[in-house]
């Protein structure tokens, strides 16, 4: 698999947004085998009597259907709009991107207000970053810190979050509730028009997972998966020149 980076500035930083236009080129094949199992039956010795048992029939057993599992109803847009005011403080999160079923991407930092710092992991090396309004800035892995010319990116799934098209619940049991959440794509740094579903999955109140998947320039699909969890490093968010 050959991957590379069109451009640092596609980058959408947040929870669940480090889709950057990837190109990737791939090929895969499986072939499916089979196992084919006999046996041989060895005739009766000469003079030996041949004799037949009829066993009788089983008995017939009936297996009880599990019991359905009781559902609880749960405001989705309640539910959602709780969990996503609960991370004003800040939060942790480590969001890892699959294309093709091979981990591509991982970005791991803090959100603190409207400032993020995180490092980004790939098969390339690592790159640190600080994105505040003032600007964004990178430190290469052996480099040093340099200002990024491109504006802040202001795509975040949790901000796209604040402000669903749709909530749907899918399942819950009364703590764990697990919802399909429609935003607009453009709020998730996807470059396509019209809307996106993001799985999102809420305990207690709170924010556990962030889902989506995207459909990248070459036709892949980039499959985004973020954990929430809390503060790592509470110290601010500054430039760090």
């Amino acid at each position: 698999m050959v991957l590379r980076f069109r451009s640092i500035r596609s980058l959408a930083w947040g929870a669940g947004s480090v889709i950057s236009v990837l190109l990737v080129t791939a090929s895969c094949s499986s072939t499916a085998q089979r196992t084919i199992a006999t046996t041989e039956s060895t005739a009766p010795a000469a003079g030996a009597v041949e004799t037949s048992v009829v066993a009788p029939p089983a008995a017939e057993t009936t297996v009880a259907a599990p019991a359905a599992e009781p559902t609880v109803v749960v405001d989705g847009a309640a539910s959602l709009a709780q969990a996503v005011s609960g991370l004003a403080a800040g939060y942790h999160f480590t969001t890892t991107v699959n294309v093709n079923g091979a981990e591509t991407l991982v970005a791991d930092g803090d959100r603190i207000a409207d400032s993020t710092r995180l490092s980004l992991f790939s098969k390339g090396g690592s790159v640190a970053y600080v994105i505040t309004p003032a600007g964004s800035w990178a430190f290469p892995e052996g480099g040093e810190w340099s200002a990024l010319d491109s504006p802040p990116a202001t795509a975040d799934p949790i901000i796209a979050l604040q402000a669903p098209l749709a909530v749907a619940v899918v399942s819950s049991d009364g703590t764990t509730t697990s919802m399909t959440v429609t935003v607009p794509a453009a709020a998730l740094g996807i470059a396509a028009e019209g809307n996106a579903d993001v799985q999102v999955t809420v305990s207690a109140g709170v924010l556990q997972s962030v889902s989506y998947s995207a459909a990248l320039a070459d036709g892949t699909t980039a499959d985004v998966s973020a954990i929430i969890g809390p503060l790592v490093d509470t110290t601010p968010i500054v430039p760090p020149i």
